[in-house]
């Protein structure tokens, strides 16, 4: 196994083995009403108790309740209906035409409405799948952060390795282990390179992403962040080392990055960043002439190794 895909399978190791444990569901405190012909009241009240029963995400309690469901058996026009309703969401109607379709409608409609209730979808997301959840967190229950970064680039530059400082500026929105981002980012050496060595005169670029933090209630926690974006490279070098004059090599296209960090101080206003943050360009550094790397140009990967606050 290559070097990047085993340091790849370790990261995934410890996210799996350091997730929180899952908190329990919700329970919602459940006022219920039954109503019915006086005939049937008894036994219809009976059905619809065992039914709610059999849904753990609420419980039924006489007083205290958080959520109140209404039942209702009734006849109109000759034809009995059956209708639910918790509190005042739109309610759920069924006709029952014959004694043996009242038991799975009674069911339907318990279900329907319990599944539907605001109260228990506001508190808890243990039943969404991982989509809704991370839907929930970042646009129901997230939040926007400014982060500012200083950090040094390291990067290529053909015979020799090149290194410029930099700054970014990203704005995040998310809550709990997930947080969606967007990061604007740029830098530059502007010393004169020495012989024939390449520098990275400027470089800049903006991408968007996912971070997924390992620790959801801790002051403290790892994570890891993959984006995309558009990045722009300047080169700047001579041809012979007895030029006076300086080449400069413009190049840009989309480039994929990933982020491995720790993040302190998260319970107050401000948060402490230090990060590693590498670039892998989808394309070849090079001009049409070939004056600074060859004909066919050279690969330019780059690290970020930089602080961070958020606010």
């Amino acid at each position: 196994m290559s070097r990047p895909r085993a340091a790849l399978l370790a990261l995934l190791v410890l996210a799996a083995i350091s997730l929180p444990p899952r908190v329990a569901a919700a329970v919602v405190p459940l006022c219920l009403d039954v109503a019915a012909p006086a005939a049937d009241e008894e036994s219809f009240r009976k059905l619809v108790r065992s039914e709610v029963d059999r849904h753990p995400s609420h419980h039924v309690v006489e007083s205290g309740c958080r959520a109140r469901l209404r039942i209702e058996l009734f006849e109109a026009a000759g034809t009995r209906f059956l209708t639910a309703q918790i509190d005042s969401e739109v309610p759920v109607r069924f006709t029952v035409k014959d004694p043996a379709e009242l038991e799975p409608r009674v069911t339907d409609a318990v279900r329907l409405v319990l599944r539907n209730d605001p109260t228990f979808l506001a508190d808890d997301v243990a039943h969404l799948n991982a989509l809704d959840r991370l839907g929930r967190a970042v646009l129901v229950r997230g939040r926007f952060t400014l982060r500012m970064e200083i950090f040094e680039n390291l990067s290529r530059g053909g015979s020799n390795a090149v290194t410029a400082p930099g700054g970014a500026l990203s704005l995040t929105r998310g809550s709990g282990n997930w947080q969606i981002f967007g990061r604007l980012y740029g830098g530059g050496a502007f010393a004169s390179p020495a012989g024939l060595d390449r520098a990275l005169e400027a470089f800049g670029g903006v991408e968007v992403g996912l971070t997924y933090e390992l620790f959801d209630n801790r002051s403290w926690s790892p994570y890891v962040s993959a984006g995309a974006g558009v990045q722009v490279l300047r080169y700047v070098g001579r041809e012979l080392a007895t030029d006076t004059s300086l080449t400069h090599l413009d190049k840009a296209g989309v480039a994929l990055s990933a982020r491995v960090g720790v993040r302190f101080f998260r319970w107050y206003s401000f948060d402490l960043d230090v990060f590693a943050q590498g670039y892998a360009p989808l394309f070849l550094t090079s001009d049409v002439d070939g004056t600074l790397f060859g004909d066919s140009g050279i690969y330019t990967p780059s690290l970020q190794i930089g602080l961070g606050v958020g606010f």
